[in-house]
C-alpha cells in the first residue's frame, strides 16, 4: 500500500477543484476498500459533471468505473 499521494495525483486533484467552480458539484473520496477488505489511497470520483470526466481524459488519467464509483489512475 502506498502511503502517500504523488504530486501529479495532488495536482489532478487541484484541476477537479478548479474545473468544478464552474460545473455541478463534485463528490471524490480520497482512499477506497479493495476487495481484500484493504484500505487503499486513490481517487474516486462518486458524483461528477461529464466536463470533469472530460478534464481527466485530456490530462492523460485512466478512468475505470466500479461499484464504488470512476476510479481514477494518474499515468
Amino acid at each position: 500500500m502506498k502511503e502517500v499521494y504523488t504530486q501529479k495525483e495532488l495536482d489532478i486533484v487541484l484541476k477537479i477543484l478548479a474545473r468544478s467552480q464552474t460545473t455541478a458539484p463534485v463528490e471524490i473520496s480520497f482512499g477506497y476498500v479493495d476487495s481484500s477488505n484493504i484500505c487503499r489511497n486513490g481517487i474516486v470520483l462518486k458524483n461528477a459533471a461529464p466536463a470533469i470526466i472530460e478534464m481527466l481524459i485530456k490530462e492523460k488519467c485512466l478512468l475505470s468505473l466500479t461499484a464504488q464509483g470512476v476510479h481514477v489512475t494518474i499515468l
